[in-house]
């Protein structure tokens, strides 16, 4: 699974911005894509966009039985200020505890 965060600098965009290449590129690696939403700036500043990308992976995982999809495969993905949120998102999981993204490394 790809789970993705869009950019638009924390204040602009939306979960179903470039979608058209992201499918394209999930379908071609026969992946699942979860584009993620997220609170925007000025009237939700850090840490509410992390907040809603962290629940966000929270939930896809705990519904991945529903979904069809395997909660120990995610890739996390993001654009611009998207590219920012998954680096926080997978310094989070790390300090919590998972879940553990693929790529990330053992410790």
């Amino acid at each position: 699974m790809i789970y993705h965060t869009h950019g638009g600098g924390m204040f602009s965009g939306d979960h179903r911005i470039v979608l058209d290449p992201l499918l394209d590129e999930a379908q071609a690696l026969g992946a699942t894509l979860v584009s993620v939403a997220y609170r925007l700036a000025p009237e939700h500043p850090h840490p509410a966009p992390l907040d809603d990308v962290h629940a966000g992976l929270l939930w896809t995982v705990e519904h991945a039985a529903e979904l069809g999809i395997d909660p120990d495969r995610i890739i996390a993905a993001g654009t611009s200020a998207g590219g920012g949120l998954t680096a926080a998102l997978a310094l989070t999981l790390r300090d919590t505890g998972g879940p553990r993204l693929l790529g990330t490394p053992d410790e």
